[in-house]
């Protein structure tokens, strides 16, 4: 199993007007991780079994 790969993008806008008493702020980000593993436990228990399994893709947009 390979290791886990995140990309991400982030940008954004920021204005002021009528001498800062009005502020304008608007970000955008877009952040995947793709191949994430997850730990196997014994089932009712915290006890790790020592096999991880493939879990997914997390995308995370705001």
């Amino acid at each position: 199993m390979g290791a886990a790969v995140t990309n991400q993008f982030e940008t954004g806008i920021k204005s002021s007007w009528l001498n800062d008493r009005l502020l304008f702020n608007f970000t955008y980000f877009h952040i995947l991780t793709s191949n994430l593993s997850n730990t196997e436990y014994e089932p009712g228990t915290s006890n790790p079994t020592g096999y991880v399994f493939k879990a997914g893709d997390l995308k995370r947009t705001e």
